[in-house]
């Protein structure tokens, strides 16, 4: 006697569309929920001064981590008045980039063969976008 194994039954498209919507909407209100509490938590601990709270057998804690934005431009602004030409020469770069209007122009007049560049481009994994809606 031989053992066959027994398929399961595959669900159909409709079925696995209807299955991720619903899932998918009650993922969205949960996630929702989450993100209103994760702020009402911190902002409570913030303003009573706590870096740890413990509610039952869970612990809450928080760490403040401050950032900084560093504006380039008006440091480079900054040490163009303040430094000596040869300093500031060796502290302040130019950067190289490709004028893309003048790149696609100079393919366009058959300057330049573009053919020369495709070294330079990788292929990348596609993209794959599921967009879900109601049907109207």
């Amino acid at each position: 006697m031989s053992r066959r194994k027994v398929e399961e039954p595959k669900e159909t498209l409709e079925c696995m569309v209807q299955v991720y919507v619903s899932s998918k909407g009650q993922a969205d209100v949960a996630t929702k929920v989450a993100a209103s509490y994760n702020k009402l938590i911190k902002a409570e601990m913030i303003a009573g001064k706590l870096d740890e709270f413990i509610a039952g057998d869970i612990r809450a804690s928080i760490t403040v981590k401050e950032n900084e934005d560093f504006n380039e431009q008006q440091a480079i602004e900054i040490l163009r008045k303040t430094l000596s030409r040869k300093d500031f020469g060796s502290v302040v770069k130019t950067r190289e980039y490709i004028d893309d209007v003048a790149l696609e122009a100079m393919v366009y007049n058959a300057t330049l063969d573009a053919t020369i560049l495709s070294p330079c481009t990788t292929k990348k994994d596609d993209t794959i976008t599921l967009r879900i809606a109601k049907v109207k």
